[in-house]
């Protein structure tokens, strides 16, 4: 298992940044034939919120996972 934990102060929001993590860290795990799950929690007593408002109005990134 990789536990992949979301720290994005004050609200764990789900911005660039934060996207480019987490598809680092499927991609790792993709390539280690021992981890058979991911578990993603948000760092402290925060949960992962939605998207980062201070990234509206901004030109959009290209989002990609690798898909299963």
């Amino acid at each position: 298992m990789l536990c992949v934990t979301i720290d994005n102060p004050s609200f764990n929001t789900i911005s660039s940044t934060v996207h480019q993590g987490l598809k680092e860290a499927i991609e790792t795990a993709d390539a280690d034939h021992g981890v058979k799950m991911i578990l993603i929690v948000g760092a402290d007593a925060n949960l992962i919120a939605d998207a980062n408002i201070r990234e509206f109005g901004q030109v959009p990134q290209p989002l990609s996972l690798p898909s299963a």
